[in-house]
């Protein structure tokens, strides 16, 4: 019964991951990407490389997600523009979005080397 309990409580925050990938152009595919070929945690697209998801724990990037708050924390024209960890290239440019045309629903953009819009370390060689 207490394991039920435990469960039930931890699987939204599991999901909470997913549902916020879907609401930036290549969140998934960036996400598994930054996983599999350096090891940092799924988590690391909104929060720390190594650390876990949660508050406290996020990187400037989610900080700006969050404040989308009646934009429904999703894909806007000023969360695309802006370039949140520094790096000299906006949000969009660094998710495959540099127009900030996407919507959610819409098909990811196929582009390579994206990068992690949250740390300035990890970014891409594509120019606008």
């Amino acid at each position: 019964m207490v394991v039920a309990r435990l469960l039930a409580l931890l699987l939204p925050l599991a999901r909470a991951e997913e549902i916020y990938l879907a609401r930036i152009p290549n969140g998934k595919p960036l996400a598994d990407a930054v996983h599999a070929e350096l090891g940092y945690s799924r988590d690391s697209v909104g929060h720390a490389k190594s650390g876990r998801g949660g508050v406290g724990n996020q990187n400037k990037f989610a900080e700006d997600f969050a404040r989308e708050v009646y934009a429904d924390r999703t894909w806007t024209r000023w969360l695309c523009e802006r370039d949140s960890d520094g790096d000299n290239r906006t949000n969009g440019l660094e998710l495959g979005d540099p127009c900030c045309v996407w919507k959610q629903g819409d098909p990811d953009p196929e582009v390579d080397d994206l990068s992690l819009p949250g740390h300035a370390d990890h970014y891409t060689s594509r120019t606008m």
